[in-house]
C-alpha cells in the first residue's frame, strides 16, 4: 500500500514539472527594433498570444535620388521636397509666375527693380503667351513667344524666361501689373547711378561661379540687383551654350529695322554694355516699377 502511494506521489510531481515546462514555452517580445537602410522600423508592446500581433509603427524613411533631394517622409507626410530639373528649383520660384504674384523688389538710386527676371506665361490680361521650342517655328515668328535657357524647364525657375521682342511689344502687356519693361534711358539711368559701363555690371552680378562660369570678374552684386546669366536665343532659333556666360535684357525702346536696343552683363568683365538685339532673339526681361 505505501509503494502505491510514492508511486501516485511521484506521477503528480512528474506531471507538474511538464505543465510548468509548456508554461514557459510562451513569452512576450516587446521594444523590438529592425534597421535596415534608412528606414528604421520599431514594434513595441507586440504580443504574440495564439496568432494575434499588435503595436507596430513605422517612423523616419528618408528617401533621395538621382532628381530628387531632400526629401523626407515621416508617417504619410513629406515635407521639405525639392526637385532639380525639373518644375521646381532652389530660389522657390513656381514654373510660372501668375499676375498676382508678389515680386521681390529692390530699389537701386531713384529706381525700383524686380529682383529676378521675368517668369510669367500670360500676358498682363491673362492670355497665353506661347512658349516655342521648335527652331525653324522659333525664327519665322512675328508675334510674342518664350523659351527657356537652353530649351530646359530646369532653367525657368532659376533664371526665368527668354522672350522675344514680339511679346515686349504686344499691346496686352507683358510686363505685370504695377511694372513695365524698361525704355534704354532707364537703363542707362540705372548705370550711371553704378558708376558708368566700365563698372556697373560688377555691381550687378551675382557673386560667386555657382551660377556665372569662371573667372566671372569683379563680380560683388553690391547694387543687389542679383543679375543671373540666362544666355540668349539667337534670331536663328539656336541657343550657342551661352548659359552661365551671359546676362542679355530686352528694352521697350526700338532702334529700327527689326532692332531693339537692349543691354548685357559677361562673366569675362565688370562691364554693362549697351547692346541691340533682333526682334526675333530670345533674351531676359527685368522688369522695373511703375
Amino acid at each position: 500500500m505505501k509503494t502505491n502511494l510514492i508511486k501516485i506521489f511521484m506521477f503528480f510531481l512528474i506531471s507538474g514539472v511538464a505543465i510548468l515546462s509548456c508554461k514557459k514555452q510562451v513569452t512576450t517580445p516587446s521594444n523590438s527594433t529592425t534597421t535596415g537602410g534608412t528606414t528604421i522600423s520599431t514594434t513595441s508592446g507586440s504580443t504574440t498570444n495564439g496568432s494575434t500581433t499588435t503595436g507596430s509603427t513605422t517612423t523616419g524613411s528618408a528617401t533621395t535620388g538621382s532628381a530628387t533631394s531632400g526629401s523626407t517622409t515621416s508617417g504619410s507626410t513629406t515635407t521639405g521636397s525639392t526637385t532639380s530639373g525639373s518644375t521646381t528649383g532652389s530660389t522657390g520660384v513656381s514654373a510660372c509666375d501668375s499676375i498676382n504674384t508678389k515680386f521681390p523688389t529692390v530699389t537701386i538710386g531713384s529706381q525700383t527693380w524686380m529682383e529676378r527676371n521675368l517668369n510669367v506665361c500670360k500676358y498682363r490680361n491673362g492670355d497665353d503667351i506661347p512658349q516655342v521650342q521648335d527652331q525653324n517655328a522659333w525664327k519665322a515668328l512675328t508675334t510674342g513667344a518664350w523659351c527657356y535657357a537652353e530649351d530646359f524647364a530646369g532653367n525657368g525657375p532659376i533664371y526665368g524666361k527668354l522672350y522675344n521682342t514680339y511679346a515686349i511689344y504686344d499691346p496686352r502687356g507683358l510686363a505685370p501689373l504695377g511694372f513695365h519693361v524698361p525704355t534704354n534711358d532707364e537703363w542707362i539711368t540705372l548705370t550711371d547711378f553704378l558708376g558708368g559701363e566700365s563698372v556697373a555690371g560688377g555691381k550687378m552680378k551675382l557673386a560667386g561661379t555657382q551660377y556665372w562660369e569662371s573667372p566671372n570678374t569683379n563680380a560683388s552684386n553690391s547694387s543687389n540687383f542679383t543679375a543671373l546669366p540666362a544666355g540668349f536665343r539667337s534670331a536663328y532659333g539656336t541657343y550657342g551654350g551661352n548659359l552661365h556666360r551671359y546676362a542679355k535684357w530686352g528694352s521697350s525702346t526700338e532702334i529700327g529695322n527689326g532692332a531693339n536696343y537692349g543691354w548685357q552683363l559677361y562673366s569675362g568683365d565688370g562691364k554693362s554694355s549697351q547692346s541691340a538685339f533682333n526682334f526675333n532673339a530670345g533674351v531676359s526681361i527685368r522688369c522695373l516699377a511703375n
